[in-house]
């Protein structure tokens, strides 16, 4: 059970985008003992499940069992994001959130903009 509990919390890590050092610093954990979960070696406590649903965002039920959605709800999972992102005014946290709710086609055509944005921002 440990290394599947492990390989849900790499998995976590992976979708937020941050390092086994920033994960851990949220739970008040060094890189190392991350390192020992994910690779199954070291099992996660009850407060630490807890700890880590609280502060990601994620279903205790998914951690534990791997059923249902990663995600408690929608909202703290990009919240989580953007604690992991550090601060960022409360606009760029409302484009994030809009971003997020696009469906495909609107994020492609977004980035398409972004990219030919920056494009043109590095010719000035």
């Amino acid at each position: 059970m440990g290394n599947e509990m492990g390989k849900r919390v790499a998995e976590i890590r992976r979708t937020l985008g941050i390092s086994q050092e920033a994960f851990g610093a949220r739970l008040g954990m060094g890189r190392s003992a991350i390192s020992k979960i994910e690779k199954g070696y070291n099992e996660l406590t009850e407060k630490n499940v807890k700890l880590i649903c609280k502060q990601f965002g994620i279903s205790e039920r998914w951690l534990l069992t791997g059923k249902g959605e990663m995600r408690a709800e929608e909202i703290s999972f990009i919240e989580a994001i953007m604690g992991s992102l550090g601060e960022i005014d409360p606009m760029d946290q409302e484009i994030i959130k809009a971003y997020l709710r696009l469906d495909e086609k609107h994020r492609e055509a977004f980035r398409a903009f972004l990219i030919e944005f920056i494009k043109n921002d590095e010719v000035r």
